[in-house]
């Protein structure tokens, strides 16, 4: 009973309908009573649901609290973090103390829906206890018979987004920080690795697309990218991180925000290089020591092109 593991070669499948029929045939005393099937009215397409603006405006508020955005704080000054809230509508939620608002509204300004999540203030990283703390705002307000038909977070950017190239992400953390490290490209999310799809993307018709997936999804994404070019978009997966990433940086799933992050907290030390003059100095200071004193007193520098010293 049920569909044989070579259907597609050999078709057979003797379904669990057949199974009781066939079982009353023998008198073998199942009740049998056939599912009486709902009619659909296949043409005509279901439209998606919306969240009202008075909920999406309601979030819009207490950013002292939120913790995201105290991260964002650690990162960008106070104009830039300004300028990432109001781009991306970012909100804040009292369903966990602290947490963030996701929004997701589509190209023509209409919200889809907001995906509320719960970040470490100091790292940024999302907080894994007990619970995923993940929840949608559509879920919580227990709207009946909500079709959720979702968008890439970022899409109401498009409109105003010119000639700019559009970069897709994972998630929704690094479209909000890679505009603010890198404010040349349109940067938006898909949610997820799994969520890459044409039913999203075709909004971007006629656009230059980048996507920039995670450390460990290029050949995942690599594949979908092809079926989104037959569908006839500008499509290309970069392989920066594949080609620069260590062995670490791709166990721990790093994403492109991970490195700018990485950089802006924990700069590289680079040592200054050392001119004939500079290696002569540090000669003659071995030689004697009082020597470094004079020349830090009087503030001696390079007669040739002003710069101080470097010992």
């Amino acid at each position: 009973m049920g569909r044989c593991d070579r259907e597609v070669k050999c078709g057979y499948h003797y379904s669990v309908t057949e199974y009781i029929k066939d079982q009353l045939k023998q008198g073998k005393g199942i009740t049998y009573k056939p599912l009486l099937k709902k009619s659909l009215d296949v043409n005509r397409p279901v439209e998606p649901s919306f969240i009202s603006f008075e909920t999406f405006r309601k979030s819009l508020i207490h950013y002292d609290k939120n913790h995201f955005i105290s991260f964002l704080n650690l990162l960008f000054d106070k104009e830039k973090v300004a300028f990432l809230i109001d781009e991306f509508k970012i909100g804040t939620s009292k369903h966990w103390p602290g947490a963030t608002v996701f929004w997701q509204l589509d190209n023509n300004g209409k919200i889809r829906t907001g995906k509320i999540m719960l970040y470490d203030p100091q790292t940024g990283k999302r907080v894994k206890r007990d619970v995923a703390f993940i929840q949608w705002v559509h879920k919580i307000l227990k709207v009946k018979d909500y079709n959720l038909e979702q968008c890439l977070f970022g899409l109401h950017q498009l409109p105003n987004a010119e000639t700019k190239p559009v970069a897709i992400v994972e998630s929704e953390k690094t479209a909000v920080l890679m505009t603010g490290f890198y404010p040349g490209y349109c940067w938006m999310a898909t949610g997820g690795l799994s969520n890459l799809s044409y039913s999203k993307m075709k909004a971007l018709s006629g656009r230059k697309i980048i996507l920039y997936p995670d450390l460990g999804g290029w050949e995942k994404w690599q594949e979908k990218a092809g079926i989104l070019i037959q569908e006839g978009l500008d499509v290309q997966v970069s392989t920066i991180l594949e080609k620069h990433c260590s062995a670490i940086d791709k166990e721990r799933g790093f994403d492109i925000a991970d490195y700018f992050i990485k950089e802006k907290m924990f700069p590289a030390k680079v040592k200054p290089v050392q001119s004939y003059e500079d290696k002569t100095l540090a000669r003659l200071i071995k030689q004697n020591p009082a020597l470094k004193t004079l020349v830090d007193r009087l503030g001696l520098v390079k007669a040739n092109t002003k710069q101080s010293f470097v010992i």
